[in-house]
């Protein structure tokens, strides 16, 4: 009895894992046009501002409404209704790979699903919802249509954004489980590569910083740098690649790559799964500065300061290479995308034969009096009238005397490390430079930086490395507005950090809020909560902030009524749509909408007859009515 009890605990052990398995290759079918060639305008782990791309995007020939069906059976785990993001999405649970499907920015729901959505929004009086039906309350078997591709959400343009995850919810590449619909037979291109100094010693054609170089080919068509290199210490690789599906322009990302140094393995990494938790991350597998600077996103073919994620194998100087000669030396950088398709390109790097003269006297006209690197400030000066010149810092109500780091023709190049102390001037010769470093805050710990008429304070894993505040109070003289001049734009931040500003002004609270400030002036929202004669709110990017108080009411524009459907255009110009609410006949009446098109629309199923009222509010609280009678 014990022995058949036993083997029967057995067999139901190995039911129960068995029976429930991870997602293969065949499992789903594709949710748009299936069996038909198929375009492409994203892909999964693409390079996006803050984030990995977490599924492909499949275009819908710049039309909404195409119908969309299940890639699998199951039911429906999760669907939401929003203005931005997603937009209007379904979640499909799978129970027999145990895996979720996503499909995003959809125009409606299937009829059943529809209804249930629009009853809960009319139960809890709210456009947007976030509902999670019990289990099985809406199956769908693969192939059954569960919605109409649409727009919603923060899309660009119409498009299907559809993403696989397993049961955790890691995000999956979803061409990896087989689409004959997607054709692809390209490989990756690389258009530029560029080679940063990792430590002061460190020298790219003997000069210290981050170069780039565009990729050219010669008389045989072979991919080669526009310019001669030398490389001695510690040197990152970084490549600005993409690939391109067949038929189709977009710049896509690419899963896999690699880097050798002589046939040794540098860096590889495997973009096949990822967490979300991690999606910040991208801002250091990135350069961060280079895409502010000129929205092209490098990717870091090392591990840099602070990077948690886990898709890397590197050598033991987390995928630097760490070149010790002036000998030739023989880099490969290999490019694989998800079809399999592989490009490689091979530099030979200290090739002795070359002048890297020419191009050392460009790149030294365009380097600025003082540039950060990491925790390395590299400072220049003139000495066109002068043989040599020591560099004298001025910090911490101190002086410190600086050799000299390395000469290109009459431009002499020093090097500072911040952790010495943060510089308010530089001598060199009779040269004096001029900087705004105010404070630091520090990763890994509580930190804080307390300024004039600011105190910001971050946590311990708000930083990926530590950052050299850059500060200033200013008073604009002619409009009287108070500036609170971050200038840590380049600084990629984890976690938000808390600011709070202390103005010398008095504000009406009750409207007034912190903005941030671009390059061009314009003002973007972002809250506060005031206490007494200070104001708090939480960021994640260190950039110019002001205080501005909105007085306006935001615009409500009635548009023609349309088969008892009303529709109006509402907007607001400084802290933005925040609220809405409509009653028909003092009842609760759903109202759609579209915050890419500032559309309000009223609720397709109901005509609206009789007495109407329309309210909305912006973030300052202030309100807009709008009523008629239908």
């Amino acid at each position: 009895m014990r022995l058949n009890s036993l083997l029967a605990c057995l067999i139901c052990c190995v039911s129960f894992f068995t029976s429930a398995q991870s997602p293969k290759k065949g499992d789903f079918i594709f949710p748009v046009r299936p069996q038909q060639e198929n375009y492409l305008a994203g892909t999964m782990g693409e390079l996006r501002s803050s984030h990995f791309h977490a599924g492909i995007d499949i275009k819908t020939s710049g039309t909404t409404g195409l119908p969309i069906y299940a890639a699998a059976d199951g039911y429906v785990q999760r669907v939401r209704v929003s203005t931005s993001g997603y937009g209007n999405v379904i979640y499909l649970y799978h129970p027999h790979n145990e895996s979720v499907t996503v499909y995003a920015h959809l125009e409606e729901f299937s009829p059943a699903l529809a209804a249930y959505v629009r009853d809960e929004q009319y139960k809890k009086e709210s456009f947007e919802v976030n509902l999670f039906p019990d289990a099985n309350e809406f199956s769908f078997k693969q192939g059954e249509e569960i919605a109409k591709s649409g727009n919603t959400g923060s899309s660009s343009g119409p498009h299907l954004h559809f993403e696989i995850r397993d049961k955790q919810h890691k995000i999956l590449d979803p061409l990896a489980y087989g689409f004959d619909e997607i054709k692809d037979t390209t490989p990756p291109t690389i258009e530029k590569v560029a080679f940063v100094t990792l430590d002061a010693n460190s020298r790219i054609n003997g000069m210290f910083g981050r170069f780039e170089f565009a990729i050219v080919r010669d008389a045989h068509g072979n991919p080669i740098l526009d310019a001669p290199i030398s490389l001695v210490g510690k040197i990152g690789v970084e490549v600005y690649a993409y690939d391109k599906l067949d038929g189709a322009r977009n710049r896509n990302g690419i899963p896999r790559q690699t880097l050798t140094l002589d046939g040794d393995l540098v860096f590889h990494q495997n973009i096949e799964e990822l967490e979300f938790n991690l999606q910040r991350n991208i801002l250091v597998h990135t350069n961060y500065k280079r895409a502010v600077q000129g929205g092209r996103r490098f990717n870091k073919l090392y591990v840099d300061e602070g990077n948690e994620l886990e898709i890397y194998k590197t050598n033991a100087y987390d995928g630097l290479m760490n070149i010790m000669d002036l000998d030739p030396h023989h880099l490969d950088i290999r490019l694989e995308d998800s079809y399999g398709n592989i490009s490689q390109y091979r530099f030979t790097v200290n090739n002795l034969s070359t002048n890297i003269r020419p191009y050392q006297e460009e790149m030294s006209k365009r380097k600025p009096q003082g540039e950060l690197h990491g925790d390395l400030l590299e400072l220049k000066g003139d000495l066109s009238e002068y043989n040599y010149c020591e560099a004298l810092i001025y910090h911490d109500s101190t002086q410190t005397t600086l050799q000299l780091s390395y000469v290109v023709m009459d431009d002499a190049f020093y090097l500072w490390d911040m952790r010495r102390g943060l510089p308010d001037s530089v001598k060199i010769c009779d040269q004096m430079i001029y900087f705004d470093f105010a404070g630091t805050l520090t990763e890994g710990r509580p930190s804080a930086f307390d300024g004039e008429n600011i105190i910001i304070k971050s946590g311990s894993n708000a930083l990926f490395d530590t950052s050299y505040i850059r500060y200033r109070y200013e008073m604009d003289s002619l409009t009287g507005q108070e500036l609170f001049q971050i200038n840590n734009l380049e600084t990629p931040l984890r976690h938000n950090v808390n600011v709070t500003l202390y103005p010398r002004k008095i504000y009406d609270q009750d409207k007034a809020a912190v903005y941030s400030i671009d390059d061009r002036g314009n003002m973007s929202y972002m809250g506060g909560t005031w206490d007494y004669h200070s104001i708090h709110f939480r960021t994640r990017y260190l950039v110019p902030y002001t205080i501005a108080t909105d007085l306006e009411e935001p615009s409500i524009i009635p548009l023609k009524r349309r088969y008892g459907v009303v529709r109006f255009k509402v907007r607001d110009d400084l802290s933005g749509i925040k609220e809405f609410r409509a009653e028909l006949n003092g009842e609760w009446l759903l109202m759609n909408y579209d915050s890419k098109r500032n559309l309000l629309w009223s609720d397709e199923k109901v005509s609206v007859t009789g007495h109407f009222e329309l309210y909305v509010s912006d973030f300052a609280r202030n309100i807009s009515t709008f009523e008629f009678d239908y």
